[in-house]
This record gives structure tokens, sequence and C-alpha cells, in this order.
């Protein structure tokens, strides 16, 4: 009898040390998913550009964190393959009322700075209703009919009011222009 008992204690032993070793796996490939976003953040930033975040995860439910790996694996999918029937959307400067946008949707927006005093470069800030940053990027060039074109993903098309800031490059940082742009349901 003392042998099973023994035996029985071997068996919880393994049987936790599986569990514990499942969890640490499970933790380990969650810091890898955690280090790769953060380092794909950090050459974005490199380029000039500020990515929009999205955030962390409320909880560490196996089934709330699968379900967001699925998003993930979504919107990847999304952004690798081409986009068709895309809405162009033209922001003009000093305009009165928002452009329009269905929530969701990726769109060209094309923004016509003003026509004298081109600069070789600017950078856009897009802000929220709430006036806080959404996006910023730099790095922005004129085509050779005048405009700026950026592609505005579905990932950023919640409702609300959108204010986008043009400006000159660094170090003077001055405002050009300011594009109003409304995503409605």
């Amino acid at each position: 009898m003392a042998g099973g008992g023994g035996m029985r204690r071997a068996h919880v032993l393994v049987a936790a040390l599986g569990a514990l070793s499942l969890g640490l796996l499970i933790w380990a490939l969650q810091l890898r998913q955690a280090g790769a976003r953060l380092a794909a953040d950090l050459r974005s930033a490199r380029q000039g550009s500020r990515p929009a975040l999205r955030p962390a995860p409320t909880t560490d439910a196996p089934g709330a964190l699968k379900a967001d790996n699925e998003s993930l694996r979504r919107e990847l999918q999304q952004a690798t393959v081409p986009q068709v029937n895309v809405p162009t959307v033209t922001l003009s400067p000093g305009a009165q009322r928002a452009a329009a946008l269905a929530p969701a949707s990726t769109a060209l927006l094309v923004l016509r700075p003003p026509a004298g005093g081109a600069l070789p470069e600017y950078r856009l800030r897009v802000l929220g209703h709430d006036g806080s940053i959404v996006w910023e990027g730099s790095g922005l060039r004129r085509a050779p009919e005048g405009t700026i074109t950026v592609v505005w993903p579905g990932s950023l098309a919640r409702p609300g009011d959108y204010r986008l800031e043009l400006f000159g490059p660094a170090p003077t940082d001055r405002r050009v222009e300011t594009f109003l742009l409304a995503v409605r349901e």
C-alpha cells in the first residue's frame, strides 16, 4: 500500500509539472508576440511614423487571447492582399464641412495642400475628436499633380471626427494646413 501512495504522489507531481510547463510555454509565446509587435513599432518609429497602438488585452483568459489573435490574423490577412474598390476621399484646405467616410473602410485620402510654397517633405498628424494623436508620420511628398495621398486603414476608421494637420519639415514644424474628416455610420 505504501508503494501505491508514492506512485499516486508521483503522478500528481508529474501532472502539476506538466501544467506548469504548459503555462510557462503559453506565457513565453505571449512574450514573443508582444516582442514582435514592439519591434515592428520600433521599426515604424525609426522610419518617422507613429503607429496606432492597440490597447493591451484586459484579461489573460485563453478565450480572450484566442479571439484577439484571430482578430490580428484577419487584420494581417486584409493588409497583405490588394484592396479593390477603395473609396477615394478628397480633403480640401479650409473646407467648412468634413469629408465623410464609412466606418471600418479603407480609403485613399487625397490631400490638396495650398499651391504656393511647395515643400520637399511634409509631416501629418491625425487627431481624434478629443484632440488625442491617433497617428503621426513624416516623409510625405507631393505627387506631380500637387496632391499628397495617404491610405487610411479600416482599423483607424472608427466613428468620429478627425482633424488632419499637415506640417512642414523639421526643424520649423510650421503647420501648413488642416483638413477635416468625419467617419459616420
